[in-house]
């Protein structure tokens, strides 16, 4: 698994490839971040490490004898490693229309891009009320033809309705479980035949 990381402008990235170097042999005050959750946690709360100078090893699989290194220059921010504190925001613009015709399949799209430990839901709003339809990949109506597409590691929260009519046209709401709760509305426009 590759893991990237977002250089702040002026940072130059070198691209080289080397031996893997274990942690005990670390001379020159750089971190080694391997894809290895444990040797990160506990190289990060080293007191040798002097600096903020980070090297990323990818080691790829164990057999391989040379890794891609990806050495940072200069100085790197701790939140640029910790991607769970990057704010969520929707990948979707607000207020979005749908258009579709009858008896087709709907998708209402509803992009979000670091979601953390959000859970989505979508909701409905008809007469001044709102009716859950999904969360997360579980639906709550008792309308089969409403779910939730989603697949692993995707940023992609799709509402699908089968079949669609008339009467599904409306206000839909896509709602990330932040606290507080954020949302974006999609009409659906569904036309006749």
């Amino acid at each position: 698994m590759m893991t990237t990381l977002a250089p702040k402008k002026g940072i130059q990235l070198e691209t080289r490839t080397t031996q893997p170097t274990k942690y005990s042999d670390i001379s020159n005050n750089n971190l080694i971040i391997e894809n290895n959750k444990n040797f990160v946690d506990s190289a990060k709360n080293s007191d040798k490490i002097k600096n903020n100078n980070y090297i990323y090893e990818n080691k790829g699989s164990e057999s391989s004898s040379k890794s891609n290194v990806i050495s940072i220059s200069e100085s790197v921010d701790e939140s640029l490693l910790d991607l769970y504190n990057t704010p969520m925001y929707f990948g979707t613009e607000n207020s979005s229309v749908v258009t579709v015709q009858a008896g087709a399949v709907a998708h209402l799209p509803c992009t979000i891009h670091h979601i953390g430990e959000g859970v989505v839901s979508w909701l409905r709003r008809k007469d001044e009320t709102y009716h859950l339809l999904t969360v997360a990949l579980t639906t709550y109506s008792s309308d089969e033809r409403f779910t939730t597409i989603h697949l692993s590691h995707s940023e992609d929260w799709t509402l699908q309705i089968k079949f669609v009519q008339v009467r599904d046209s409306g206000i839909y709401e896509c709602q990330v479980s932040t606290h507080p709760p954020s949302s974006i509305f999609i009409h659906l426009n569904v036309v006749g035949k």
